[in-house]
């Protein structure tokens, strides 16, 4: 039998948790006779991270990012702009049954969604105004435009809205317009559920939970094997540089971090080791932020920050060597709590605390809107006396969990037989 194309879209590789998304998936996908392609913000470290071809995105903000002066922005904003117009026009000639000259940059993109049977959008929080106008109509396209050439389509283990703010109105038209257009959504946490009426939808977990941690691949990590000789406690800790915006301004969020920071540092005597979420790609990111802090701390030398580009496999078992993990970005607490290691999530959404409850650790988490020292002391202190009993908790629940995120892959392969 001829094996089926699957073409996963839209991947943010430079997201270490998005990247591994796609790890995951393809080690859940690894005995199965699929052949994958992926669609991603940067291809060319792509195609090193997974091992497979891949492509730009269909619609691609990357070069407007990049670009340090504003006339550059503006040229490649209208280059980019430019091609949406004229990929309308192709998708309608297409429709009639005539298929107009594709841009040379574009070419192998729309190959791959040709060669498709499947395609796929992994797992991740796209669909939301926190996300902006921009880059959530480039997810649209990413996906309906497989719909449009008749090709199954799934979302793949995400979490759906919220939708407020300015745009908020138009990108949940847009999200709905696509996702019950969608053969089938599966959703990580049943807070999503509010925004899938009318939507093929099924309620699994977070894809990254089937992907045992690796102990082993953070023994190469110097900062990590140097705080482990020093025989403190080892607290390790991720940041959010965009998130903390929708409740504090940058003042009130570097002020609270510093203070908890020096609490867990003087108090407890415990050492701190920033893990980054981001891979260097010369814009503003939590390693920037980290540095910040470290400046205003009483004690600099006990915040250790990670500065190497680590992989996903290595970042989550780094997590998986400390003794107590804080964590914001949400696939760092997924790396905490699949890894045993005792975790508080300081959640800047709803999707995090449902993710500790499946553990059975919601008292563990405290919402990022109402972050404060004292309501976090009191849960770290806590923590910090019960760490063998709550390892032992969340190890127990892993298998269950594990189980339940495998059933994305399950249903991605009754869809290819459909």
């Amino acid at each position: 039998m001829k094996k089926k194309n699957v073409l996963f879209v839209q991947s943010y590789n430079p997201n270490k948790g998005n990247s591994s998304v796609i790890t995951a998936t393809q080690y859940a996908l690894k005995d199965d006779d699929v052949n994958i392609e992926i669609t991603a913000a940067v291809p060319e470290t792509a195609c090193k991270q997974f091992h497979v071809d891949c492509y730009d995105w269909l619609v691609s903000y990357k070069k407007i990012v990049l670009q340090k002066s504003k006339i550059n922005k503006a040229i490649a904003l209208m280059k980019e702009g430019l091609w949406v117009v004229y990929l309308f026009l192709w998708i309608i000639f297409y429709k009639l049954g005539i298929r107009l000259y594709v841009p040379k940059r574009k070419r192998k993109t729309i190959g791959a969604y040709e060669r498709a049977d499947a395609v796929v959008f992994p797992g991740g929080h796209s669909f939301t105004s926190m996300n902006g106008l921009g880059r959530v109509f480039s997810h649209c396209m990413g996906l309906y435009f497989g719909k449009i050439l008749g090709k199954k389509t799934m979302v793949y283990a995400h979490t759906i809205g919220p939708f407020k703010g300015r745009f908020g109105k138009v990108i949940k038209w847009m999200s709905m317009y696509v996702l019950r257009r969608t053969d089938l959504v599966t959703i990580r946490e049943k807070d999503s559920l509010k925004y899938c009426k009318g939507c093929n939808v099924k309620l699994t977990a977070e894809t990254v939970f089937s992907l045992p941690t690796d102990k082993d691949a953070a023994k190469e990590v110097v900062e990590l094997q140097k705080l482990k000789e020093r025989g403190k406690t080892i607290v390790g800790l991720t940041i959010h540089h965009i998130y903390y915006k929708y409740f504090f301004s940058k003042e009130e969020y570097v002020n609270k971090m510093v203070d908890i920071i020096n609490m867990m540092s003087a108090k407890y005597d415990c050492d701190v080791l920033l893990i980054p979420m981001e891979s260097h790609t010369g814009n503003y990111n939590d390693v920037d932020l980290a540095m910040e802090l470290k400046e205003q701390l009483t004690s600099p030398e006990r915040f250790v920050i990670l500065q190497s580009d680590y992989e996903p496999i290595v970042t989550s078992s780094i997590i998986g060597n400390v003794d107590l993990f804080v964590g914001t970005k949400t696939h760092s607490i997924v790396y905490g709590l699949k890894s045993g290691v005792p975790t508080l999530s300081i959640s800047y959404q709803q999707k995090a605390n449902e993710f500790m409850e499946m553990f059975g650790v919601l008292e563990d988490a405290i919402d990022l809107e109402k972050l404060n020292i004292n309501d976090f002391e009191e849960i770290f202190k806590r923590m910090l006396g019960n760490l063998d009993d709550i390892r032992n908790r969340q190890e127990k629940m892993y298998a269950i969990i594990q189980e339940k995120s495998l059933e994305n892959k399950e249903l991605l392969l009754e869809l290819l037989q459909s």
